[in-house]
C-alpha cells in the first residue's frame, strides 16, 4: 500500500502498523465516498496498536480539536498525557486535523519531530502520525482517529 507524505507529496510505504489501520478504517467504511462511524472502529479489531493511537473530538464553528484518549506510547514518549487538552489553533497538527476534516481523507505524514518536549526528553527523532476521520452520519467528521509511531534516526523504533 502507497500513501502520499503529507510532508513532501512523495509516496511512500507506512509503516505496517500504520497500513493496518487503514486497512480496518477503509473496510468500515459503510459506502466509498463515507467515513465509518465511531462505533464501527471497535478497539478490538486492533488491540496491538492501542499503545499508538489517540482520539480527537472535534468540534465545529470555530473549528476545535481536544484529545479525548491518548495511548500509553504517547504518553511515555512525552513524559505526560494530552487528554483533556486543547490543540491550539496554529499548532503545526491542527492544518492536517483541519484538512483531514473538511476534506473526509486520511493524513499521513513521516519525518522529523517539531515537538520541543520530544526532541528534550529523546533528541532528533522521526515520527509517523495518522489521522483517519471518523462520522457518525458518514460525512461531518466528529472524531479524529490518530495514530503515531515513534522513531529513532537511524529507523528503530523508540516504543
Amino acid at each position: 500500500m502507497s500513501v502520499r507524505n503529507d510532508s513532501t507529496n512523495r509516496a511512500y510505504e507506512p509503516h505496517p502498523r500504520v497500513a493496518r489501520l487503514i486497512d480496518v478504517w477503509t473496510r468500515m467504511k459503510p459506502e466509498p465516498e463515507l467515513v465509518p462511524p465511531r462505533r464501527a472502529m471497535d478497539p478490538a479489531q486492533f488491540p496491538d496498536l492501542l499503545p499508538y493511537v489517540w482520539m480527537l473530538d472535534i468540534h465545529h464553528e470555530p473549528m476545535r480539536a481536544c484529545y479525548r484518549l491518548v495511548g500509553e506510547a504517547s504518553v511515555r514518549i512525552r513524559g505526560h498525557s494530552l487528554r483533556g487538552q486543547w490543540i491550539e489553533p496554529d499548532d503545526p497538527i491542527m492544518w492536517r486535523v483541519e484538512k483531514t476534516v473538511t476534506t473526509l481523507v486520511p493524513s499521513w505524514r513521516r519525518g522529523s519531530t517539531n515537538m520541543p518536549v520530544v526532541q528534550h526528553l529523546h533528541g532528533n527523532v522521526e515520527v509517523e502520525t495518522l489521522l483517519l476521520p471518523i462520522a457518525e452520519d458518514g460525512r461531518r467528521v466528529d472524531v479524529v482517529l490518530g495514530l503515531t509511531l515513534y522513531f529513532e534516526l537511524a529507523g528503530q523504533p523508540l516504543i
